[in-house]
Order: C-alpha cells, then sequence, then structure tokens
C-alpha cells in the first residue's frame, strides 16, 4: 500500500478526497492531498487534462498502490478567461448520436487528413474561403448557382466529354492573349456579331 496513503489515513475505495495539482510531468501529476504529496495520472473516463492549481477529486486503487484523477473540480483562478480547457481523447475515438450541434464564434481543424461521408451535405455562410495547394473535386454531377463568380488563376484547365457554359450575359477577357482552339467551331448570334481588332485574319 502507498505509505504516502497509509500516513494520511485515507481508506481506499471508500469515497474520493480533494486535492491539489502541484505539477504536470509528461503525464503524471503531483498532488497535494491532506498535506501529503502524491503521484497520480488521469482516469480513462477524465477526458479533460488538469492543470497546475486545479482542484481535482483523487481515488486510490489497491494493489496496484497508483493514485487516480477522477476529475477536475475547480480551476485554479476560474475568473481568468485565458485559462480555457484542453479535451485529451484515447487515439481511437467514436462520438454516436443522432444530432450534434456545435454553436462557435471561432473553429479551428488541424488535420493530417480529414474525410466526411454524408447523404446530404450542406454549407451556409456570408464569406468562404478555400486554400489549398492542390484542389480536386469529383462529382458525377455539379449545379453552381451564383449571383457572381470571380476568378483568377495562374494555370487552369479543364477536361470534359461535353461541356456547356450558359448565361445571360458572359465576357471573357484576356490581357494579353486570347486562344481558341477546336476541331470545328460554330458562332452565332441572335442579332449582331462584331469582330473588331487592329489585325483579323481568316482562313
Amino acid at each position: 500500500m502507498n505509505r504516502a496513503l497509509q500516513q494520511a489515513g485515507l481508506e481506499l475505495f471508500e469515497k474520493p478526497f480533494l486535492a491539489e495539482v502541484l505539477a504536470v510531468t509528461d503525464g503524471q501529476f503531483r498532488i497535494l492531498a491532506q498535506g501529503q504529496i502524491l503521484k497520480a495520472q488521469k482516469a480513462f473516463s477524465c477526458l479533460l487534462e488538469p492543470q497546475k492549481g486545479d482542484l481535482v477529486a483523487l481515488v486510490a486503487a489497491y494493489p496496484s498502490e497508483r493514485s487516480y484523477i477522477l476529475g477536475i473540480l475547480e480551476r485554479s483562478d476560474p475568473g481568468d478567461a485565458l485559462a480555457g480547457a484542453q479535451l485529451a481523447l484515447p487515439p481511437q475515438t467514436e462520438i454516436r448520436g443522432q444530432d450534434l450541434a456545435l454553436n462557435l464564434s471561432h473553429l479551428a481543424v488541424t488535420s493530417q487528413r480529414i474525410q466526411a461521408r454524408a447523404t446530404q451535405a450542406n454549407f451556409s455562410g456570408q464569406w468562404l474561403k478555400l486554400d489549398f495547394s492542390l484542389f480536386q473535386c469529383l462529382a458525377k454531377r455539379a449545379l453552381s448557382v451564383m449571383g457572381s463568380f470571380w476568378g483568377r488563376f495562374g494555370r487552369w484547365r479543364s477536361t470534359a466529354e461535353i461541356s456547356h457554359l450558359q448565361a445571360e450575359r458572359m465576357t471573357l477577357k484576356a490581357e494579353k492573349t486570347l486562344v481558341a482552339r477546336a476541331g470545328s467551331l460554330d458562332l452565332k448570334a441572335e442579332a449582331a456579331a462584331r469582330i473588331d481588332g487592329q489585325t483579323i485574319e481568316l482562313g
């Protein structure tokens, strides 16, 4: 049995007792309980990471002679807005439920790989920014409805068996050269067609 626990007069398995976190080192904790300094580790169900100065619930297990932190009862400075909390999950974690709602002012996700599967996915917002070194979109059908679209590309390439563009008004503008190449080219205008340039070559 842990001598420090014996000296503190703590009964095992009866109920948790209050303790204070003195130091945190590589997932191990030094705890002050009833005047005695003990070593402890987080219980598997304790997902929040204790910090120095936290008031925690502690329990001792026999015969392993280990002390476990069951949960954090109070932060060292509850009024500190920057104290925050860190959630530590096991390597393989699954969250199951029918509905999950996150209401946040800011959400940051950092991951080597993100995979999402859904029968239907809806994204809405006032502003969306995508910044990738490589972006690939694979779909059987793609539909985009926009009031206006502005794009700037260093290089852009599109390959498709059938490509169809339709708009009420469309403008193509190139600062230097605009090249159109096709096996056959058919240009039709319902009203007037105009070609204007310093040099025009046909044939």
